[in-house]
C-alpha cells in the first residue's frame, strides 16, 4: 500500500504576486481560487498582506510638509539648495 500526499506548493515572492493579481482580476473569490490552484488560503492571505503596499502616514519614510515663514524683506536674497535621492539637486534663488 503506497501512500501519496501532495506537498504544499513553494512559490517565490514574484509567483505569489502573480497569483494574487490573477485572483484579484478574476471572477472567483479567494477560497475558490486557492482550492482550484492547490494553494493554502491562509498562506495566500499572508502573502497578500506581505505584498500589500504600505501607506503609513507619519513615518520616517513618508513625506512631510514644513511651512516656512514669509520674510518681507525684498532686499534680502535667498538661496535654497535641496539634495534629493537619485543625485537630484534643487536650487532656488530669489
Amino acid at each position: 500500500m503506497t501512500q501519496t500526499s501532495s506537498s504544499p506548493k513553494r512559490l517565490s515572492k514574484e509567483q505569489w504576486q502573480a497569483q494574487i493579481c490573477e485572483q484579484q482580476h478574476g471572477t472567483v473569490n479567494q477560497s475558490e481560487f486557492c482550492r482550484s490552484k492547490g494553494l493554502c488560503l491562509a498562506t495566500f492571505n499572508n502573502w497578500k498582506r506581505k505584498l500589500k503596499p504600505t501607506e503609513k502616514a507619519g513615518t520616517e519614510n513618508s513625506p512631510h510638509w514644513v511651512e516656512l515663514p514669509i520674510v518681507d524683506q525684498p532686499s534680502q536674497a535667498w538661496d535654497i539648495e535641496l539634495e534629493l535621492p537619485g543625485n537630484v539637486i534643487l536650487r532656488m534663488r530669489q
